[in-house]
């Protein structure tokens, strides 16, 4: 099942205020109406209108919900999507210095660093993306999530390292023993697949990243290098948790994750819909 990005052009930049979230949900069922009534009409059951207005969700609520709700806003309420948006905790992004921002950012002062979206702007455009779609997905799922603020390194000893795009930090994983999970992205020119795969299994080698609590991703846009990863990847077995994610790069669709089969035969949830 594909992951559909619902608000294309938005990304998450805080957690959800869920009294503003509430207090525009209640506005928008409107006077005339019941939470079943309203519910109904959002396609959802009532319990789950009822939760955001009495502000018991402890997780974000998913975007088809947040755009539910502003379709079907009483006319009289002047509740927006813009609004439900904000208290949702999405922004919009643009580009400027091949990085991701946020449009205040852009409006409030082009010296100062915004206070709602801290992103490097060294970092290439395809990291900074393919982050915020792999943390919205997180989000969109029910986990926590947050960005390891250490350098993203994944490994190291006197001589070696090695160090991840980016890695977060989620409960995601936690029944299978992983904290972190690690993600390289492999857009554009590169080597071949399997020499950074080489590269991975060296490191899992000397200590294993998932005795470390460590999941390791490869992001791909190629479909056909994808499908040929995965089929050489098929023909093997190993003790540590590394797969390869399928992004469609124009829509930021998530395609498809495969998880190299592991020794033990543990199999894990996958990043899909």
């Amino acid at each position: 099942m594909k992951f559909s990005n619902v608000f294309p052009g938005y990304c998450r930049i805080r957690e959800p205020n869920i009294e503003y979230l509430s207090y525009l949900t209640f506005k928008a069922k409107g006077s005339k109406r019941s939470i079943n009534e309203f519910a109904k009409e959002c396609g959802v059951s009532p319990s789950t209108i009822s939760r955001i207005i009495n502000k018991k969700n402890t997780t974000p609520n998913s975007d088809k919900l947040i755009k539910a709700i502003a379709e079907n806003a009483d006319i009289d309420s002047e509740v927006t999507l813009d609004m439900l948006l904000d208290a949702h905790g999405l922004d919009k992004f643009i580009m400027a210095y091949d990085s991701l921002v946020d449009r205040d950012h852009m409006q409030r002062n082009s010296n100062g660093l915004s206070n709602r979206l801290e992103l490097d702007k060294n970092i290439p455009y395809s990291v900074a993306t393919m982050r915020m779609l792999i943390m919205n997905k997180l989000y969109e799922q029910g986990n926590v999530v947050q960005e390891f603020k250490y350098n993203d390194l994944v490994y190291k000893t006197d001589e070696l390292k090695y160090k991840a795009d980016f890695v977060l930090v989620t409960d995601r994983l936690k029944s299978y023993g992983i904290k972190k999970w690690a993600f390289d992205v492999y857009i554009g020119n590169h080597r071949p697949i399997m020499h950074k795969m080489s590269w991975i299994f060296g490191c899992c080698y000397i200590n294993s990243l998932r005795d470390a609590g460590i999941k390791m991703s490869l992001l791909m846009t190629n479909k056909e290098e994808f499908e040929s990863a995965k089929r050489k990847l098929s023909t093997i077995t190993i003790h540590d948790m590394i797969s390869i994610i399928l992004v469609d790069e124009p829509t930021l669709n998530i395609e498809q994750e495969y998880i190299i089969p592991m020794d033990d035969g543990m199999e894990t949830t996958m990043l899909e819909g």
